[in-house]
């Protein structure tokens, strides 16, 4: 390998070591922030990640807790928190009554399109301010982040995009 393609490999490893650092850094504030601008009725993030994960199927108490990442004290509670406020109800599973199954509710679909409204309003505000070359950088790194987001399941994360609520 010669000198340049040397100093290549380092500048790109340096490179890939900030990232590693900086994007779940920064991709950390940036949904904290957001979340802090659109107040949903005491919704909290993790009740829409649930939410959104409830709009592909229902599913039990424990798939909940291996696919959101949380303990299952934790999804028992964001669970009836959201059934006392109309968002999920619990059902029987039809073919083995021992199993309860979570489903949302038209009431808590509605929260998650008012949740993802709001959202995409107080963005397209900000978004609407940059420059048209900051725009397009910002939609490049977007769809590469769409990129690292599959690998990161295909690695079994377990987690779904359907959490980004």
């Amino acid at each position: 390998m010669d000198g340049r393609s040397s100093q290549l490999v380092r500048s790109r490893g340096a490179a890939v070591e900030e990232l590693a650092v900086l994007l779940p850094k920064h991709a950390a504030l940036f949904v904290r922030l957001l979340r802090q601008q659109v107040p949903l009725d005491g919704a909290s993030t993790t009740t829409l990640h649930m939410l959104a994960r409830l709009e592909e199927r229902p599913f039990r108490v424990g798939e909940l807790v291996e696919t959101e990442g949380l303990a299952q004290p934790t999804v028992t509670l964001l669970v009836a928190e959201a059934e006392a406020r109309g968002w999920v109800k619990r059902v029987r599973d039809a073919d083995d009554r021992r199993v309860v199954n979570v489903h949302i509710t038209e009431q808590g679909r509605q929260t998650i399109e008012e949740g993802r409204a709001r959202f995409q309003a107080v963005l397209a505000d900000i978004l609407a301010g940059l420059p048209d070359e900051e725009l397009e950088r910002l939609r490049g790194a977007t769809q590469t982040l769409g990129g690292v987001t599959e690998a990161l399941q295909e690695r079994g994360g377990g987690v779904t995009a359907a959490r980004a609520a």
